[in-house]
């Protein structure tokens, strides 16, 4: 069965943290969309939102989550 996923990662640490995207059950078949917001720590009231973030499939073995920010990934996925 196909469908649609969306992530969200909320990170609040100032430093840079890799992740490793996977889904019990499911195959990701490709990314939709995806986007950032992040900002320049827990007090910033003008935080960058980035909806031109190009993400693969390979990206999501190695992800890479700003500080302090939200990540949103639209995912395609099948059941396994």
């Amino acid at each position: 069965m196909k469908s649609i996923s969306l992530i969200y990662c909320f990170y609040s640490s100032p430093l840079p943290f890799r992740i490793q995207l996977n889904i019990e059950g499911y195959k990701i078949t490709g990314i939709e969309k995806s986007g950032q917001l992040y900002g320049n720590g827990p007090d910033d009231v003008d935080p960058v939102w980035n909806d031109d973030l190009i993400l693969t499939k390979n990206d999501l073995r190695k992800m890479e989550l700003p500080g302090t920010s939200i990540s949103v990934v639209k995912l395609k996925t099948i059941t396994n």
